[in-house]
């Protein structure tokens, strides 16, 4: 008996030491869930961490380095407002050329991640509850910390439905000492939004949700695949 417990428990010890090797499951690192008084300007220009808005991996990303700047344009009708029934962000005024430096956009302020831990992002995603009036493109930026800007994804969203842009080759990572993208002053993970041409202001464009994929190490379950490694040794030591 002893030697079967001693091989089963060589046995669970290995199989639990290859499965870290396996390929991460994307999850949500960060999310908005847009929701305040119908009608009323989203009149911070920061939803912070803390907001019943935001959702963030909290056991990686610290809610202080945490935020969304919301920025629309300079005239009266080109600021974020929440929609009708106050479940979506509303801007019926886009820019109407692409820009890193003047876009309508969103921008998400994520941070260094908790001391030990690390965090990749792999795609980048909005939901419309509802139609475009008008011609809407949508595109991902960044600032790297060499001050040059990228843009990637430009997409087409006049139809109501999620909408992803793949950034997992942008090499997108950070820990809790450096990150490779800028996410302070002008900068953050850029989500721009434009009209192709000008018009009256009546873009229509919502946006129900905006969220940040990726993966991060430790994993959610790494912490119960490690109690069960360790359990296994004891095991065998006792036998």
């Amino acid at each position: 008996m002893k030697n079967t417990n001693h091989i089963l428990a060589i046995c669970l010890s290995l199989g639990l030491s290859l499965m870290p090797v396996s390929s991460q499951a994307a999850i949500t690192l960060a999310e908005v869930n847009f929701s305040g008084t119908a009608n009323a300007q989203i009149s911070t220009s920061t939803i912070p961490g803390t907001d019943p808005q935001f959702t963030e991996l909290a056991s990686v990303i610290p809610t202080a380095n945490a935020s969304l700047a919301v920025i629309g344009g300079t005239a009266s009708t080109a600021h974020w407002f929440y929609n009708g029934s106050g479940t979506a962000a509303l801007n019926n005024d886009l820019h109407t050329a692409t820009s890193f430096g003047a876009p309508t956009r969103m921008d998400f302020i994520l941070g260094l991640a908790n001391p030990g831990t690390s965090y990749t992002l792999t795609s980048v995603e909005i939901t419309l509850p509802t139609a475009t009036t008008r011609d809407i493109r949508w595109e991902f930026g960044y600032r790297k910390p060499d001050t040059t800007t990228v843009i990637l994804g430009t997409q087409t969203i006049n139809a109501a439905g999620t909408y992803s842009i793949d950034i997992s080759g942008a090499s997108l990572s950070a820990d809790d000492t450096s990150q490779s993208w800028v996410s302070a002053g002008n900068g953050g993970l850029r989500f721009m939004f434009f009209e192709t041409t000008s018009g009256t202001n009546a873009d229509g464009l919502q946006i129900d949700s905006l969220r940040v994929i990726g993966t991060a190490i430790p994993e959610p379950s790494a912490a119960l695949l490690g109690g069960l490694g360790l359990l296994a040794l004891l095991r065998r030591r006792r036998n």
